[in-house]
């Protein structure tokens, strides 16, 4: 946990420095700080020990006399006790953090799957939209954003602020205010939308809401899956800007929409707009120099290969072994030490040496 914490303190001091970057590229980078973070503490749990030969030759050296310690105590030492007091102690606080590591996770996944049920009863309650104009209008943008899977167009009144779900079966859900919106502000929503299904953002949120779940307890895992929805929100933006849309027009239809909806709770979807991330996206919206280049397959491919090789740990070292008597360790070593006459004293039941 510890590995994961520095690349996410990493994360955190340099990439809001690349505001020369892309949004799309920079949320392609939190993307890759979340995964190589949360998969750390696996990794380093699942890969085997590693053992270098310069610690092969420390571990013959530092235990050899704790080893003829051993050897001299060994015989006739019936009346010897020895207490480890020490241990019981530490087991009881890495019981007590393990339980409390699990009551945390339990109840943070927990809470995910209540915001699930809610977004099904969300999807039931709504009806599928048959305005034509609606239709036809949804129907270009995919044509224009070449949209392969087609989500399902659904409305109700519920919400008041376009909302977007799904991986197999993507849904979009409108407020049911969206059949009086203009064309335009009808075509700069669904540019919006499609461009978080094209880009597959919902699932990536879902999993980085999964990693903040698991480590509940660490705030930087937290603070990533808020930047990485940030920048997931400008990409979508620049997705927009770049059919050809004004970016003061879609910033006033994205104020006007922000403005008109009211506090809900939270589920699990894409929401088009949120008010503590407005002002930001407003400034990069009306930016005239802002770069908005998308992520090419090459960039991606080229990010994964990168967090897959930061993400393998070097194999752990092993701890030099320093058990009693230890016959691979430091054995040998203590035979020899025993044979050049090192001698010690032991303390016999009646505490005479």
């Amino acid at each position: 946990m510890i590995k994961a914490t520095l690349v996410l303190l990493v994360a955190r001091a340099l990439v809001p420095r690349l505001a020369s970057r892309s949004a799309a590229e920079r949320h392609l980078l939190w993307i890759a700080v979340l995964g190589v973070a949360a998969s750390l503490p696996v990794l380093e749990a699942m890969l085997p020990a590693w053992q270098p030969e310069w610690t092969r030759g420390v571990a013959a050296v530092l235990p050899a006399s704790m080893a003829a310690l051993g050897r001299w105590s060994g015989a006739g030492a019936d009346g010897i006790a020895v207490r480890a007091t020490g241990l019981e102690p530490a087991s009881r606080i890495a019981g007590v953090v393990a339980s409390v590591w699990a009551i945390g996770a339990l109840l943070a996944l927990g809470y995910l799957a209540t915001q699930f049920l809610k977004l099904r009863r969300l999807r039931l309650s709504a009806d599928r939209v048959h305005d034509a104009r609606l239709r036809r209008l949804f129907d270009e943008t995919g044509r224009v954003l070449t949209v392969r899977r087609r989500p399902e167009l659904l409305q109700t009144p519920a919400l008041a602020i376009p909302i977007t779900w799904g991986v197999r079966r993507p849904r979009v859900l409108l407020p049911a205010a969206a059949s009086t919106w203009s064309d335009e502000r009808i075509r700069a929503v669904f540019s919006h939308e499609l461009a978080h299904v094209q880009r597959r953002d919902w699932l990536l949120h879902v999993l980085a809401e999964g990693a903040c779940a698991i480590y509940w307890f660490n705030p930087l895992f937290w603070l990533a899956r808020r930047q990485m929805h940030r920048e997931s929100e400008r990409a979508a933006d620049d997705v927009v800007l770049e059919l050809g849309i004004d970016g003061r027009d879609y910033a006033a239809h994205l104020i006007d929409i922000v403005r008109g909806s009211r506090p809900a709770s939270p589920v699990p979807t894409i929401a088009m707009g949120r008010a503590p991330d407005l002002p930001a996206r407003i400034q990069a919206l009306v930016g005239v120099r802002v770069n908005r280049c998308a992520v090419t397959r090459r960039k991606a491919l080229a990010a994964t290969i990168v967090a897959l090789l930061a993400g393998l740990p070097r194999r752990r070292a092993r701890d030099l072994d320093c058990r009693l008597g230890d016959p691979g360790a430091g054995g040998a070593v203590a035979e020899r030490v025993a044979g050049r006459g090192v001698t010690g004293r032991r303390r016999g039941a009646d505490g005479r040496a």
